[in-house]
């Protein structure tokens, strides 16, 4: 039976204020008027929109879903005065100390969660997090859209005043989540039209993380924008540097950095060709620091791959499952790219990868 029909009798009642025949403990509206029937809970029947009267919302409501039934059309004729009303509820105010008032936890938001709130930020690396962060930067133009996201959702801001007049990079590489960035010209908002955009740039070894490289002037301000590809969410690193800063980048590869074959937990290492070949495998090596995966990417790159000197394959054709290929120089390029091609197997992509790097 359906539940606006189990009416309840009262007879098994105790405190019945609105004589309804449900009792104060269970019902939900406590000053029906007389005359109306009322569900289990003590509601009128056809009050759809619990607010423990019947009105024209409800009969709106049973028009539309053609319920109007024997009962609803009694409510609907009922004359009777119609009142507000509203749950049946205890007064504790008297009874229970109330203490001292109980206040909501900070806000969860990133401190730069919007752009008017952007937070300034020098060269070097600076850690940050957009965990409950807001989208409230603009759609992105056609050409920083990467596999259908026209957004850098779950944005934060950063505002970078240059301290050069170079060119500038912003890494987030070493960060944990798969970002998207963009770069703006000055730190208004909203901002205009990004100079630089990026979805994945850090390289095949390091996730899905964002890099940019762009021109910029002395003193003049330039507006960061983090966020994460489709919205996604995470904590990450944000490392800024002029391009010919000996301290970090491709500058600092040679005298003076540690060794390239074990992590030295510095950018960059002492063997500049060595450090160039893979830090643009792995710009983290670089814009961040030299650390053990670093030092295990030289093999090959540092070293050269021992399967670009005994091979008696072509370099443009799958010849899986046989490795590196007869162009040493090309199968070098190819295999600084994608050291698979070099360990494991010269496959299509590795064919393709050595049509598109090695042929003028």
């Amino acid at each position: 039976m359906p539940l606006f029909l189990q009416l309840a009798s009262a007879s098994t009642m105790a405190s019945d204020q609105d004589g309804d025949g449900v009792a104060d403990a269970e019902d939900r509206c406590c000053t029906t008027p007389t005359g109306l029937l009322v569900d289990s809970e003590g509601r009128p029947l056809g009050d759809f929109d619990l607010d423990c009267d019947v009105d024209g919302i409800d009969f709106q409501t049973l028009a539309a879903n053609l319920t109007l039934d024997g009962f609803a059309e009694f409510q609907n004729n009922f004359t009777g005065a119609r009142v507000l009303d509203g749950p049946c509820t205890p007064n504790c105010s008297q009874a229970i100390s109330l203490g001292a008032p109980i206040t909501n936890p900070p806000d969860a938001r990133p401190p730069n969660d919007a752009c008017s709130n952007a937070i300034c930020v020098a060269t070097g690396s600076t850690t940050f997090s957009t965990l409950s962060a807001r989208t409230d930067g603009p759609v992105l133009p056609a050409e920083c859209v990467f596999f259908g996201d026209s957004q850098v959702g779950s944005d934060i801001w950063f505002c970078h005043p240059a301290p050069c007049t170079d060119r500038v990079v912003v890494s987030l590489c070493g960060s944990e989540y798969d970002t998207k960035m963009a770069v703006y010209d000055g730190c208004a908002c909203p901002p205009g039209t990004p100079i630089a955009c990026s979805d994945d740039d850090c390289g095949p070894e390091s996730g899905k993380p964002s890099r940019v490289v762009f021109p910029a002037e002395w003193g003049r301000n330039y507006l960061i924008r983090v966020g994460g590809f489709a919205g996604a969410q995470g904590s990450g690193l944000v490392t800024v540097f002029c391009e010919s800063d000996s301290s970090r980048g491709p500058a600092a590869c040679g005298d003076g950095a540690g060794t390239c074959f074990t992590g030295n937990g510095t950018p960059a290492c002492d063997d500049p060709a060595c450090c160039a070949a893979v830090c643009e495998y792995d710009p983290y090596c670089c814009d961040v620091m030299w650390d053990n995966v670093c030092a295990t990417e030289t093999d090959g790159r540092c070293t050269g791959f021992a399967a670009c000197q005994t091979s008696h394959d072509s370099c443009f054709v799958d010849h899986a499952p046989r490795e590196g290929c007869q162009d040493s120089v090309c199968c070098e390029k190819v295999c600084a790219i994608e050291e698979l091609c070099c360990s494991n197997a010269w496959d299509e992509y590795c064919a393709d990868l050595a049509t598109r790097t090695c042929v003028p």
